[in-house]
């Protein structure tokens, strides 16, 4: 066998994927010096349209924020539509079309950051998706579950000081208000899978892929931590979510660091989602069983269980 034969199999192997390293040593940030590069007007519009898409579920149907109330499916013989109707609402949307929306709105989303790679020569892998080791894999998704009652200690607090400080309870989950509508296991099923799998990935890539890689090369981590985080926080409503959804994003930029993988947010944001649908699910199925004053016990459950997605 000649040399060149010898050769002509290893030119057709793929190259392996790039193993990750932690940005704050000098090869592990590399890919953020070619992100650095992409003009800030260029950034700021792909995150405006990503921003709108994100409010989109709310533009198509201007009734979801009404919520037929945390009282939906709690109370005997009510449906959520006719609980809404009688409080002079417009019905929720069912879980199944909620879930088609937030499959659109994240594919908008997931559009404009794919364009902007794409007018630039990037790719998926300059946002920091490197591969990660089966240990990793499981140490973030064991993360992710472990700030399920993280989280839920942290909501209790902030709860107690609004109520001190501001004498009224602000809403602070989004669940009851998307959940309100009519159910299905297909429509509960499409929900958990699109909040799971689909979102994380999606704003992930933005918020820590290309706002936090963006402003890391040009400032550093904790510079990048605190405004991706707060950028974040801000686009997720209602308002009582803003500090709960911050910690989030602080932690989620942590583990980005640390590891050196996009991948690591993801999985992270995707297991925490998950936990959180799960809970909120079984803790309505519950509460609906029960026969007293529920509206009060299912919010109750419903802040610890579904801090938001």
């Amino acid at each position: 066998m000649t040399d060149r034969e010898d050769k002509t199999p290893k030119e057709h192997e793929k190259p392996k994927a790039e193993p990750a390293t932690p940005l704050l040593q000098p090869q592990g940030a590399a890919f953020a010096l070619r992100v650095a590069e992409i003009p800030l007007w260029h950034l700021l519009l792909t995150a405006l349209l990503a921003l709108l898409s994100i409010k989109l579920v709310g533009l198509v149907y201007p009734g979801l924020g009404a919520g037929a109330g945390l009282s939906a499916g709690v109370e005997a013989g009510v449906s959520a539509e006719e609980q809404a109707r009688a409080d002079g609402q417009t019905p929720a949307l069912p879980v199944a079309r909620i879930s088609f929306l937030l499959i659109v709105q994240n594919l908008i989303l997931l559009g404009a950051v794919l364009a902007l790679l794409r007018v630039h020569r990037l790719k998926l892998a300059d946002l920091g998706l490197r591969k990660l080791s089966t240990r990793q894999v499981l140490n973030e998704i064991f993360l992710g579950l472990l700030l399920v009652p993280a989280m839920a200690i942290l909501n209790l607090v902030l709860l107690s000081l609004y109520l001190q400080f501001l004498r009224e309870m602000p809403e602070v989950s989004q669940l009851p208000i998307l959940l309100s509508g009519e159910t299905s296991r297909f429509g509960n099923g499409l929900f958990v899978a699109t909040v799971s799998l689909f979102v994380p990935f999606s704003e992930e890539l933005l918020f820590r892929g290309l706002v936090f890689v963006w402003l890391f090369a040009l400032a550093g981590p904790l510079p990048a931590a605190l405004v991706s985080a707060g950028i974040f926080a801000a686009v997720h409503l209602p308002l009582g979510l803003i500090p709960l959804m911050f910690f989030f994003g602080m932690v989620a930029a942590w583990r980005f660091v640390v590891i050196g993988s996009l991948w690591a947010p993801i999985l992270l944001h995707a297991a925490f989602n998950c936990a959180n649908v799960l809970l909120f699910f079984a803790a309505r199925d519950l509460m609906a069983e029960v026969n007293s004053q529920n509206a009060v016990w299912l919010w109750l459950v419903s802040s610890l269980a579904g801090l938001f997605f």
